[in-house]
Parts: C-alpha cells; sequence; structure tokens
C-alpha cells in the first residue's frame, strides 16, 4: 500500500472517531450530546417512534433517567446539572393524579446503545412501567466563521446552524411505555445564546453562556412537558370516560 494511501486511510478513521464521539471541534464548533436515539435505536438512524396504541398501566410506575453520553472524554452538563433537572421533572410528575410514583434511576444503570432490552432489566429492578428518558445536546460554534452540525434526533436528522460564539442547547424528555416499546410524548426544550459584547475572556463568556443556555431550555422543556401532560391527561379521560382529578383518578391498576 502507498504511503498516500495510508495516510488518507488514517485520516478517514480520524474522522469517523470524531463524528462517532460527536465531541470533537469540527469546523469551529463543538458538540456534546447525550442521544436517545443512540441508546434506543443504536442500529438505526431512524427510529420508529409512533405513539402507542393501548393506554398505559393506571396510575403510572415512572422511571426517570438521562441517557448515557456518547464515549465522551467529558460531559457538556455536571451531575448537578442533571440532578437539578431531574429533581424538577419529577416533582411535576409527581404531582400528577394517574401518576403513583417517580423513581430516580442513576444513569450507570443506562448501557450505551443498550435499548429496550436495558429498559425491561430496569422495569423489573425498579418496578416501572414507564420510563422518561433525558438527553440533551450543546453546540458551541467558537471562531470567526459561521459553522453547521447535522444531528439526529427522534424527529429526524436536524441541522443547526450558528454564528461565532453563539451556544445553542437542546434538552429533551421522552416518555416511554417500556412493555409497547413505543413512545407515548416527549417534550423538548432549546435556548440559542449569542454574545454579547463585554469584558470577559472568550472561555469566561463560553462558560456563562453554557449556564445560561442550560437555565433557558430547562424553563422551555418545563413549559413544553406541562403542555403535553395536559395533552396526555385528556387522552386518558377520553379513554377512560370519566376524569383524572385528584377527587375520581383513572386507575386501571390493582391497589395491591
Amino acid at each position: 500500500m502507498s504511503r498516500s494511501r495510508k495516510i488518507g486511510r488514517r485520516c478517514l478513521l480520524v474522522v469517523s472517531i470524531c463524528i462517532a464521539l460527536g465531541g470533537c471541534a469540527m469546523g469551529g464548533s463543538e458538540h456534546r450530546s447525550s442521544s436517545v436515539v443512540s441508546y434506543l435505536y443504536p442500529n438505526q438512524n431512524q427510529p420508529d417512534t409512533a405513539r402507542a396504541d393501548a393506554d398505559p398501566l393506571l396510575p403510572m410506575r415512572i422511571g426517570l433517567a438521562f441517557v448515557p453520553e456518547q464515549g465522551l472524554s467529558h460531559q457538556a452538563l455536571t451531575e448537578r446539572d442533571k440532578a437539578s433537572l431531574k429533581a424538577t421533572v419529577a416533582d411535576y410528575l409527581q404531582q400528577q393524579s394517574f401518576v403513583r410514583q417517580v423513581t430516580l434511576v442513576p444513569s450507570a444503570y443506562l448501557r450505551p446503545g443498550g435499548s429496550f432490552g436495558n429498559l425491561d432489566q430496569l422495569r423489573k429492578k425498579y418496578d416501572i412501567d414507564i420510563m422518561v428518558l433525558l438527553s440533551y445536546d450543546r453546540a458551541q460554534f467558537v471562531g470567526a466563521e459561521p459553522a453547521s452540525i447535522t444531528y439526529w434526533t427522534l424527529d429526524g436528522a436536524q441541522l443547526i446552524s450558528g454564528a461565532s460564539n453563539d451556544t445553542y442547547t437542546l434538552l429533551d424528555a421522552a416518555v416511554y411505555d417500556i412493555a409497547e416499546r413505543r413512545m407515548l410524548f416527549r417534550a423538548p426544550g432549546s435556548s440559542l445564546i449569542q454574545p454579547q459584547p463585554d469584558n470577559l475572556t472568550l472561555a469566561e463568556q463560553v462558560r456563562q453562556d453554557s449556564l445560561l443556555g442550560f437555565a433557558q431550555a430547562s424553563t422551555d422543556l418545563m413549559s413544553n412537558l406541562r403542555q403535553q401532560l395536559t395533552l396526555f391527561r385528556a387522552q386518558l379521560e377520553r379513554s377512560a370516560g370519566h376524569s383524572t382529578t385528584a377527587d375520581n383518578p383513572v386507575s386501571h391498576r390493582s391497589a395491591h
């Protein structure tokens, strides 16, 4: 094999690794993420995310966890960030009349690419029926030239474009019926922070924009989650033929 061909193959390998890890700085950008698509559908580009036909067993026993990062050398979100969002989502879910319990599942129990086989194990271990999978995607466009990143979401391929020093943050809560292997609903949250003139160093600006982006995306996610739960509650009421208020909750599950 010629020397030039060997060099070419090595370059191709490096590029492939960077794309797989999702965290290399390419074209003036840095991309960090934990992907529901990669976790649940590791061998598919476009998963079937149709809603379940059958209603979930009520009141719901829910597990809540962040999906694993994709082999990254460091995380875009700290464990403190994750714990804060998990607690906020769990508290709100626990207030719903059709929810019996919410269990916070450590991310260590979710294997990269574990898919529904992994969720089946968690279902037995934690006595849950529904899993809320939290994920994030963060792109920071550091440099003078505009850049873009393509990545896969539950709604298909999406393109993120950014100008110099923009910070884009996407959070997502995907709610799955484990037994049915179907998504019940999802609630995304996003934020785009554009740099403001100030005396901060670039590193400090990036750090502050990351914190602000997470806060804004979290607020957006919770707003969408409230809307989706309102729609989901109405769907349950139509299916059951009566109200899911606190005084008259829907219940298909034995009290024991």
